[in-house]
């Protein structure tokens, strides 16, 4: 039997419902995708983040007027090279695919009624 109509409100039609419904599916997935993502990526850009600090510390420390003019520029190619490389590293992080958000989105769910909690 169908829940009562309370007045104001219509029963939803059926063909319009599904489209919602897939349209709200689709959001969590596309959210799901960008989480997932920036769980991929946060760690590789701890090396940059890394580095960058490392990078003002000896600023700060001023080791840089320590250093002979040529020492001084080896240093900074080092710098330059390990930040290009620091970079690539980070920007080889794949996009997840539709699966995986789906795995992902249905994870903790599965997670929760293994374990006898009701959610």
């Amino acid at each position: 039997m169908p829940p009562p109509i309370i007045r104001g409100m219509t029963q939803p039609d059926p063909k319009t419902a599904a489209p919602a419904v897939q349209r709200a599916f689709a959001r969590k997935v596309r959210l799901s995708k960008w989480a997932l993502f920036f769980e991929r990526l946060w760690p590789r850009m701890w090396w940059l983040i890394g580095l960058a600090s490392l990078f003002a510390g000896l600023s700060f420390a001023g080791v840089w007027t320590l250093l002979p003019p040529v020492a001084h520029q080896i240093v900074l190619a080092g710098f330059a090279v390990a930040a290009v490389a620091a970079l690539i590293y980070a920007a080889r992080v794949h996009w997840p695919t539709r699966d995986e958000a789906r795995a992902a989105h249905r994870a903790p769910l599965r997670r929760a009624a293994s374990s006898g909690v009701v959610v």
